[in-house]
C-alpha cells in the first residue's frame, strides 16, 4: 500500500514539473557520463540532495527582495509562506525517494555492508544473522533519534519559523533556545541527516551511507548561507525598529 502510494506521488510530481525534472535527469546523466564510479541512480540522488536547499533558499531570498510570492498571493504572507512550504515539502519528498533509489538501483559492485566490511578476524566470531540484527537495531535507533530532533525542532519553531518565515517579514520574537535548539545548532538538518544514516543502514547500504556523508555536506553548506542571511534579516528588522532619535544621538555619539 505504501509503495504504491509512493509510485503514484512520484509520477504525479513528474507529470507536473516534467520540464525542470527532465533537465535535472539530464544533467544527472551527464555527472554520470563524466565520472567513472558514478552511476545515473546515483547521480540523480546526488543532484537532487544538492538542488533541495539551493532551490527553497533561492525562492525564500527572492521573496525577501521582492515580496513576488505575497504579491502574487494578494499580499497575503502567510499565504505566500505556506505555498513555499507546499513546494519545500513536496520538493524534499520526491529528493528523498530519489536516494532510496540511489541505495537500491546503483550498479556499483561495493562490498556487502556491513557483514563484507568487517575484518576478516572479526568475521570468524559472528555469525551474518547476528550482524544483521545488530545494523537493524541501530537503524531503528537512529530513526527514533532523528525523528525526535525534526519533531522537536518543528514544535519550537512552529510552522513559519520551520518554513522560512523570516524572509516573508514573519519573524521569530525571540531566539529559540529549548530543546533540542540548545543541544544542536542545526538540529532540524541534523535531524533528517541522521534518518537518512538510519534509512541506509535499514537498506545495509554502503552507498547510502556514502550519499548520507553528501547530504550532511549538503546541509552543512546550507546552514553557512542560511544561518548568515537569516541573522542579517534580524538585524535589519531591529534597526527599522530603533527610534529615529535613538539612531541619530548614536551616530552623534559615534
Amino acid at each position: 500500500m505504501a509503495a504504491r502510494l509512493i509510485d503514484q506521488y512520484v509520477s504525479g510530481f513528474e507529470r507536473v514539473l516534467r520540464p525542470l525534472l527532465g533537465r535535472v535527469d539530464a544533467t544527472a546523466a551527464r555527472l554520470a557520463r563524466s565520472v567513472l564510479w558514478i552511476d545515473v541512480p546515483l547521480a540523480r540522488a546526488m543532484v537532487y540532495t544538492l538542488l533541495a536547499p539551493v532551490i527553497w533558499n533561492a525562492l525564500a531570498r527572492l521573496e525577501y527582495y521582492t515580496r513576488v510570492m505575497s504579491r502574487l498571493c494578494g499580499g497575503r504572507r502567510r499565504l505566500a509562506c505556506a505555498l513555499l512550504a507546499v513546494w519545500i515539502v513536496s520538493f524534499s519528498l520526491y529528493r528523498d525517494v530519489m536516494l532510496l533509489e540511489g541505495m537500491r538501483h546503483t550498479a556499483l559492485q561495493l562490498p556487502q555492508f556491513p557483514y563484507e566490511c568487517l575484518p576478516i578476524w572479526l568475521r570468524h566470531h559472528l555469525s551474518y544473522a547476528s550482524v544483521h540484527a545488530a545494523t537493524r537495531a541501530a537503524a531503528y535507533s537512529l530513526a527514533a533519534v532523528g525523528g525526535v530532533l525534526v519533531v522537536s525542532s518543528f514544535v519550537q519553531l512552529g510552522f513559519f519559523g520551520t518554513f522560512l518565515g523570516d524572509y516573508f517579514g514573519m519573524l521569530l520574537p525571540a531566539r529559540v533556545t529549548g530543546f533540542p535548539f540548545n543541544t544542536l545548532e542545526h538540529p532540524m538538518y541534523d535531524g533528517s541527516t541522521i534518518l537518512f544514516a538510519s534509512q541506509a543502514l535499514y537498506e545495509e547500504s554502503l552507498i547510502g551511507l556514502l550519499l548520507t556523508m553528501w547530504v550532511f555536506l549538503v546541509y552543512r553548506v546550507a546552514c553557512i548561507f542560511e544561518g548568515a542571511f537569516t541573522s542579517r534579516i534580524y538585524r535589519e528588522a531591529a534597526a527599522a525598529a530603533t527610534p529615529k532619535s535613538f539612531r541619530d544621538s548614536r551616530s552623534k555619539i559615534d
